[in-house]
């Protein structure tokens, strides 16, 4: 369990918030509104429910813990994402989805070169908490790896803008 996952597992029985299960051998755990506030009024959580590239911490730092909006007003924490990685929130008839499934069915090739922000990038930027957490739209989030986020870094944001 990450630093990240501990320290809302504290927020979360020192308050009496949010309600855990198991599906598919993954942990869930689900929060009202209310308890929501609750937990936002403990720890900043970053909106991402527009999409955009997150940065801050990988995996093996503790990654960044991603809280879905659920559509009947609750919210349930998912699990991680890490920097370097772009969230796209699919909305309903999406045609840039086949496009942005294609890049993240490339080869995962290794890349430790600087990752490269065009100026039109949304970026999500978490990197100065300690405690790294975002809110996801209610929609389905499609997650282009941080691999292939550096490769195709130009194409994703021309496609998501547009452009």
């Amino acid at each position: 369990m990450s630093k990240s996952e501990q320290y809302l597992n504290s927020i979360c029985q020192a308050q009496n918030i949010g309600r855990s299960f198991v599906k598919d051998n993954k942990t869930f755990t689900n929060f009202t509104d209310n308890e929501f506030t609750i937990l936002k009024n403990n720890i900043n959580i970053y909106d991402a429910r527009e999409g955009g590239i997150i940065i801050g911490d990988s995996h093996d730092e503790g990654g960044i813990q991603m809280i879905q909006e659920c559509g009947d007003g609750n919210f349930c924490l998912l699990g991680e994402i890490e920097g370097g990685e772009y969230i796209y929130p699919i909305k309903q008839d999406d045609h840039k989805l086949d496009f942005l499934q294609g890049i993240n069915s490339k080869f995962q090739y290794s890349n430790d070169s600087e990752l490269n922000v065009p100026k039109e990038c949304k970026v999500i930027d978490v990197s100065n908490e300690e405690i790294q957490v975002i809110l996801i739209s209610k929609f389905n989030n499609f997650i282009i790896n941080k691999q292939n986020t550096k490769k195709f870094i130009n194409q994703i944001v021309n496609i998501v803008n547009d452009i």
